[in-house]
C-alpha cells in the first residue's frame, strides 16, 4: 500500500484515514446520482429512437431531446469524474489497508518483503465482464474462520450474508450490479462481517472484445473495484475457469510437495566440468509448453514458490522453473544428446516447480554451487540429484562440495532432531 499512499500527501492520507466513513458516504451518494442520470439517459435514447421513426412534425422535437441528451452527456461525465476521484481516495484505505473479510494466514518468506506472515484472500465471486454486461457465479465458501470471530466458521457467516439474493448467472448491466453487491459492500465497510472495517474479494474474467478495452477500464475501476478487493484472471477463459484453484487451505487441503527420494549418495555421479560441446539454442533445441504449469501445481498442490514457500493467488503471479536449468544441462552432457533427448528434458516434470519471477531471475542458470534455496534445500538437492541421474549428467566440484554440505547439514539436524522427525523436515 506504500506505493498507493505516495501518490497522495500526508495529509489526504490522514483524512482519508480518520474518516473513511465519510468518504463511503459521499461514493454512496455519488454512485446513485449516476444510477439516477444512467436511467434518465436511457430513457431519452428510447426517446429519440421513437422519434426518428416518426415522420413530419418530429424534427423540432428530435432537436431538442438531441441537445437534452447532449447536457445530460456532460453531466453524467462530471459525476463519473467526481466519483472516480472520491474513490481514488477511498483506495487509500480500500486497496493498501483495508483487510479482506475472508482469509487465511499464510507464512510469507518472500525475502524481498520480510514479513513474517501475511492474509491470503478467499474469493467470494467469479465475475465475467462482457461488453454489455457482467456475470456473477458464486464460489464454494472457505473451511476454517478468521481469528477474530471466536472461531465462528465462514460458512456460519455466508448464511447471514445476502448471498441467496444475488442474480447468479444473469446479464447485469454496471447499474444493475451495484445494487446487487452493495448490501455485501454496506456490510462489510460496517464492521458487520468482522470486528473491523473488510472488503470481500471476487475473481475476474475479462470477456471484454479486443477492441472494447474502454469498457474493460470503465466497468472494472469504476464498479468492481468500488466494491471489492479484484483479482484478475489471465491464461484461462471463463469457460475453463473450473480449472483455476480457487479458496484452497495451504495447512490443510494443500498437498505437501512431491517427495523425491532416491539416492543422496554423489559417489555415482560423474564429476566433471562443464563444456559445452555444441552451439545451445534454448528456441530450437528445449522446446517447452506453458500449459505444463497446470501438471506442475497438480504435483505441488498449491501455486507455491518452492524456492520461497510463498503461496500465490494466480499461476500468472508465477513462471515456469526448470531446477536444472536448461544452459547448465545443456553443458553438463545435453550438448552431445539427440534432439528428441532434449525435448523430453525440456518438459519433464521430474525438473519443473514453480517460482517467484523475481527469484527465478536472481537463480538464472545457476547451478547448486552457484545457488542455493532459502528454503526446501534437501527436496532441491534430491530434485537436481534425480535429474542429473535420469540423464546422466555431470555435476563440477563446486556442485558436488554444494550439495556435500546440504547433506552434511541434515545429517548434524537429524542427529539433535525429536525421535520420529522425518528427513523431509529437518532443512
Amino acid at each position: 500500500w506504500k506505493s498507493i499512499i505516495d501518490q497522495h500527501t500526508p495529509e489526504e492520507v490522514g483524512a482519508a484515514l480518520k474518516h473513511p466513513d465519510q468518504q463511503g458516504r459521499e461514493i454512496a451518494r455519488l454512485t446513485r446520482q449516476i444510477e439516477d442520470l444512467t436511467r434518465q439517459k436511457e430513457r431519452l435514447q428510447e426517446r429519440i429512437r421513437t422519434l426518428e421513426d416518426r415522420e413530419g412534425t418530429a424534427g423540432e422535437l428530435l432537436d431538442e431531446a438531441e441537445e437534452e441528451l447532449r447536457e445530460l452527456g456532460n453531466t453524467l461525465a462530471e459525476q463519473e469524474q467526481a466519483l472516480a476521484q472520491a474513490n481514488d481516495k477511498i483506495r487509500i484505505i480500500g486497496k493498501g489497508i483495508t483487510p479482506p473479510c475472508w482469509y487465511q494466514r499464510v507464512q510469507e518468506t518472500n525475502p524481498i518483503t520480510q514479513a513474517n506472515w501475511r492474509e491470503k484472500p478467499y474469493y467470494l465471486f467469479d465475475i465475467a465482464l462482457r461488453e454489455d454486461h457482467m456475470e456473477v457465479q458464486r464460489l464454494p465458501v472457505p473451511e476454517g474462520s478468521a481469528e477474530d470471530d471466536n472461531g465462528r466458521p465462514y460458512a456460519a457467516e455466508a448464511k447471514d450474508l445476502p448471498l441467496d439474493e444475488i442474480p447468479y448467472g444473469e446479464r447485469l448491466t454496471d447499474v444493475e450490479m451495484r445494487r446487487a453487491m452493495s448490501p455485501l459492500y454496506e456490510r462489510a465497510k460496517a464492521s458487520q462481517v468482522r470486528t473491523y472495517s473488510c472488503i470481500f474479494y471476487v475473481r475476474v474474467w475479462d470477456e471484454t472484445p479486443s477492441g472494447a478495452k474502454d469498457r474493460w477500464k470503465q466497468a472494472h475501476d469504476g464498479v468492481l473495484e468500488q466494491l471489492f478487493g479484484t483479482h484478475q484472471v489471465r491464461g484461462t477463459s471463463w469457460e475453463d475457469r473450473g480449472q483455476e484453484p480457487v479458496n484452497v487451505r495451504v495447512d490443510q487441503g494443500g498437498r505437501e510437495p512431491v517427495n523425491v527420494g532416491g539416492n543422496l549418495d554423489l559417489r555415482d555421479l560423474e564429476i566433471a566440468p562443464e563444456t559445452r560441446c555444441s552451439e545451445y539454442d534454448r528456441e530450437r533445441d528445449y522446446p517447452y509448453s506453458q500449459s505444463l504449469e497446470r501438471q506442475i501445481l497438480q504435483e505441488l498442490g498449491a501455486i507455491r514458490c518452492m524456492y520461497t514457500d510463498r503461496v500465490f493467488d494466480s499461476l500468472h503471479d508465477t513462471e515456469i522453473e526448470h531446477i536444472v536449468a536448461l544452459s547448465e544441462a545443456h553443458d553438463s552432457g545435453l550438448c552431445s544428446a539427440d534432439a528428441e533427448t532434449r525435448r523430453e528434458f525440456s518438459s519433464d516434470l521430474l525438473n519443473l516447480t514453480l517460482a517467484d519471477p523475481q527469484v527465478n531471475r536472481q537463480k538464472g542458470d545457476k547451478d547448486p554451487g552457484e545457488w542455493l534455496p532459502q528454503v526446501n534445500r534437501l527436496w532441491y538437492a534430491r530434485r537436481v540429484l534425480a535429474v542429473k541421474r535420469k540423464y546422466g549428467l555431470t555435476i563440477d566440484r563446486r556442485e558436488q562440495e554444494a550439495l556435500q554440505e546440504v547433506l552434511l547439514n541434515l545429517e548434524t539436524a537429524a542427529k539433535s532432531a525429536p525421535a520420529g522427525s522425518s528427513a523431509d523436515s529437518l532443512q
